[in-house]
């Protein structure tokens, strides 16, 4: 997972605010931050039962899930792969998949610093060694002017730094 922290609160909390029952499933990797999380819901004062931990690996304990005909939607943040075979198994139960990302950025010839405008989009698309799936694409953008896209890679190709400042 990306920013697990960050998804499961995503997740988890919309849901609880419905009043829906929630079984959360982490990574197999992430799991302490997803116990962490239970754990300040509970202090929290959210009643036992509606926010329930299960922890394995997906193939087993994730497929054992897809199958429980109680589970009335499934939210999955991964691979494109494990997408398809979530929302291939679930039949006409609710899913939201958030899957690869390849969102590149635009900049308009009105941008007001152009300069700082290319900086950020080649810094942020490798926040967290490009795996923070909510930045912009690793550094894929457009430049929306003629000028601008030969000035931008004039200075790429001269390998001039990019900081943020």
């Amino acid at each position: 997972m990306r920013s697990p922290r960050l998804i499961h609160i995503q997740q988890v909390a919309p849901a609880l605010a419905e009043g829906n029952t929630i079984v959360l499933k982490p990574a197999e990797m992430t799991p302490l931050i997803a116990c962490k999380i239970a754990e300040i819901f509970s202090e929290a004062g959210l009643p036992a039962g509606f926010l329930n931990m299960v922890y394995g690996f997906g193939q087993e304990t994730g497929q054992y899930l897809l199958e429980d005909k109680r589970i009335a939607m499934f939210t999955f943040t991964g691979s494109p792969g494990v997408g398809r075979h979530i929302k291939s198994s679930t039949g006409i139960r609710k899913v939201t998949l958030e899957l690869g990302n390849n969102s590149p950025n635009i900049i308009h010839k009105d941008v007001h610093d152009s300069d700082r405008a290319v900086e950020l989009c080649v810094t942020r698309g490798y926040v967290n060694a490009g795996q923070a799936c909510i930045s912009g694409c690793q550094p894929a953008f457009f430049v929306a002017d003629k000028e601008l896209k030969g000035k931008w890679l004039m200075d790429y190709s001269m390998n001039r730094p990019f900081w943020v400042g």
